[in-house]
């Protein structure tokens, strides 16, 4: 979807990933810039790398010992 057409159809965009639990890749000029997501989406690649880094933490606090 173009950036123009995210603009004009903000509203209707939020409403179909909050209700599908989709996402909408934006382009600017026919490359792919940003996607649009919704928050429970977010929450859980928030969840998911604050995982990651406390697996890497502890790997690196064990490897020191």
């Amino acid at each position: 979807m173009s950036a123009t057409e995210a603009r004009r159809q903000l509203g209707e965009l939020m409403r179909l990933i909050v209700e599908s639990n989709e996402f909408v890749i934006v382009q600017r000029r026919g490359i792919p810039k940003v996607a649009i997501i919704s928050i429970e989406q977010y929450n859980e690649i928030e969840r998911r790398q604050e995982t990651q880094r406390s697996i890497r933490q502890e790997s690196a606090e064990n490897t020191r010992k």
